[in-house]
């Protein structure tokens, strides 16, 4: 189960800015401040090895349990293409029929809408689901 994630952090700052959602109040992901620089000690561009060690998506694997991912489309913090790319690349290895994508519309990074009675009522069905 995972709400919004990053995944690739390398290419979080060129998926925003092809949907033209970037966020003001925020600087680039790749900057020596971002929280994905200061996370790994370094800025994200200069230490890919270790910015591939650190992505999800490097530990894709058959043996995985299911997956149920949600984003928002309007997230400007984290792009949805990391979701939509991370649920691809786990079909492709795990099953389409073992991954779940939701992109939420007009939901943003955080948003309410993941916190709704309906929502979170979806998510521990797939947890019961899964887990019993």
């Amino acid at each position: 189960m995972a709400w919004f994630p990053p995944t690739d952090f390398l290419k979080m700052d060129e998926q925003l800015s092809e949907t033209g959602m970037i966020n003001a109040n925020q600087g680039p992901h790749a900057a020596v401040s971002s929280p994905e620089s200061r996370l790994l000690g370094r800025q994200i561009s200069q230490i890919s090895d270790l910015v591939r060690a650190a992505n999800p998506e490097t530990y894709i694997r058959p043996g995985l349990p299911p997956f149920f991912i949600q984003h928002g489309y309007s997230d400007d913090t984290v792009p949805f293409q990391q979701s939509v790319n991370m649920a691809a690349k786990l079909s492709a290895v795990l099953g389409k029929d073992q991954v779940t994508l939701e992109l939420l519309t007009g939901a943003r990074h955080a948003d309410p809408a993941f916190e709704t009675a309906q929502n979170i009522h979806k998510v521990l069905d797939f947890l019961d689901k899964h887990l019993k």
